[in-house]
């Protein structure tokens, strides 16, 4: 399979485990590519430990997900507000 830079595709390392990667044409081969936690997430958008662990005591992975992606970070509307 021919990749680009902008694909990827499942590689099966195992019989247990399979991941996603994509062609790293510097060494020529292929990464993997690994899935964010829900606390990389919340950091992500600006929130602290101390509000993750409170929201992580009542929710799942996939509700803190949706709850992450849900944020807008404060500095990514601020830089756009300066430029209007």
């Amino acid at each position: 399979m021919d990749t680009g830079c902008n694909q990827g595709i499942f590689v099966k390392v195992s019989e247990e485990l399979t991941v996603y990667a994509i062609w790293y044409e510097k060494y020529q081969c292929y990464i993997a590519i690994r899935k964010l936690t829900p606390k990389e997430c919340f950091r992500l958008q600006g929130w602290s430990d101390d509000y993750f662990e409170k929201a992580q005591f009542v929710n799942s992975d996939s509700q803190l997900y949706k709850q992450a992606g849900n944020g807008v970070t404060v500095n990514v509307v601020y830089e756009i507000a300066k430029l209007l």
